[in-house]
């Protein structure tokens, strides 16, 4: 048992580092892939250049490591040449081999130990997890932002509007969880604003700055009026409308 345990501190520790290194690895290609984009929105908003670019399957590696890894002919260094033949084996070979004698079977406890190191793997791999619902929730973030095309000014702030968006999306979902509540919330164009800054753009009367004036009044109609009128077969009614800023 004292074997075991010794064998699963030792798995438990190689797990470990290589989730660290897993999650440092992302993060690095992370910032990579940040800056990769800003090149590019920076590019594309020069008018003058007759081209433009898009972020594609290259977008976490940096100039040297794109070139490092598709410029130049590297000839047949990845083949590997050998001789060996099965007919080239001219020692006889017995008639049964017990691999145990070997050394080639391990003893039972060996895999108790393994079952043992992929579960704290398992446990130990949250962080890892977390990371991966990030990505899940950036590609949301990414799909809303075309669908009401959304443009910020530089990365921080498009990573900051994120922030945003992820909290106000999980206060979306956990609302909808609420069977008792008569009703559901959902993603809409506001999903990147604080309720700070949503009241502030969006309550409060303004007075008629989007009214027009007209000096039209009743009194001067002198054709006869029908007793009822359904607007909606006139065309005159329509859907809900957002007003913007308009406030009233």
């Amino acid at each position: 048992m004292h074997r075991c345990t010794r064998d699963m501190s030792n798995g438990w520790l190689v797990m470990v580092v290589y989730i660290t290194t897993l999650i440092n690895e992302k993060e690095t290609h992370f910032n990579i892939f940040k800056e990769n984009v800003a090149f590019i929105e920076s590019s594309n908003k020069d008018a003058n250049k007759p081209y433009k670019l898009s972020v594609n399957q290259f977008a976490d590696l940096t100039n040297e490591e794109f070139k490092a890894s598709r410029n130049g002919f590297k000839g047949h260094e990845c083949s590997t040449k050998t001789s060996f033949k099965y007919e080239n084996v001219t020692t006889s070979l017995p008639a049964t081999m017990d691999w145990r004698k070997k050394g080639a079977v391990t003893p039972p406890w060996k895999y108790m130990c393994l079952s043992l190191i992929l579960m704290l793997g398992a446990w130990s791999s949250g962080a890892t997890s977390r990371t991966l619902q990030d990505a899940s929730m950036y590609g949301r973030y990414e799909q809303w932002l075309t669908r009401y095309g959304r443009v910020y000014n530089d990365v921080n702030e498009k990573e900051t509007r994120f922030k945003i968006f992820k909290e106000n999306v999980a206060f979306i979902e956990s609302s909808n969880k609420d069977a008792n509540k008569p009703y559901r919330l959902s993603v809409n164009q506001f999903a990147d604003l604080t309720n700070e800054e949503f009241k502030a753009s969006r309550n409060g009367f303004k007075g008629h700055e989007c009214s027009t004036k007209t000096s039209f009044k009743y009194e001067n109609l002198t054709a006869s009026l029908p007793a009822t009128m359904d607007w909606r077969k006139k065309g005159a009614v329509t859907p809900i409308k957002d007003q913007g800023q308009c406030a009233n």
